[in-house]
């Protein structure tokens, strides 16, 4: 009898204040604003405004909003490692993972290669509507609640 093959993907939660929420992607901010490139061809530094200082990492802002509470979430990462938006679908290989449960945020890690291949820990997922956002932190993040929206028609 053949051994049953390890999956692909391992699950765990994430907890947050909208883990099992019913949330859309309001916008996603990358970046401090600031140019800091390295050009290998000439060997030097393009950098704008002057003042952008070194090392000051990578921030991502993501905004979401929870249908369940009407509150507009802003989730603050101080730097990461690598990110991606994508559609749902192309998720396949989580929502089929042992321990997969219907939830808005998680934990993932991968046993293959993926787009995460350089990050070895575990990535989080927030999976919204219509897109996924998937992300490698590299440092601490924060939860903060924005607002809230008003119902009308």
């Amino acid at each position: 009898m053949s051994a049953k093959p390890a999956s692909e993907v391992e699950i765990a939660r994430w907890e947050t204040p909208f883990e099992y929420g019913d949330l859309s992607l309001v916008s996603l901010t990358f970046g401090n604003g600031a140019i800091r490139v390295f050009s290998k061809e000439e060997e030097i530094w393009y950098t704008w405004p002057p003042s952008a200082a070194e090392g000051e990492g990578d921030p991502l802002t993501i905004r979401l909003f929870n249908r369940h509470d009407s509150k507009v979430y802003d989730i603050r990462f101080e730097d990461v490692e690598v990110f991606r938006v994508l559609d749902e679908a192309d998720l396949g290989n989580v929502w089929s993972a042992p321990g997969y449960t219907k939830r808005a945020t998680l934990q993932v890690r991968y046993q293959h290669e993926t787009t995460f291949e350089r990050y070895k820990g575990w990535s989080l997922l927030i999976a919204t509507d219509d897109h996924c956002v998937e992300i490698a932190p590299l440092g601490s993040y924060v939860v903060d609640v924005v607002g809230t929206a008003e119902k009308s028609n």
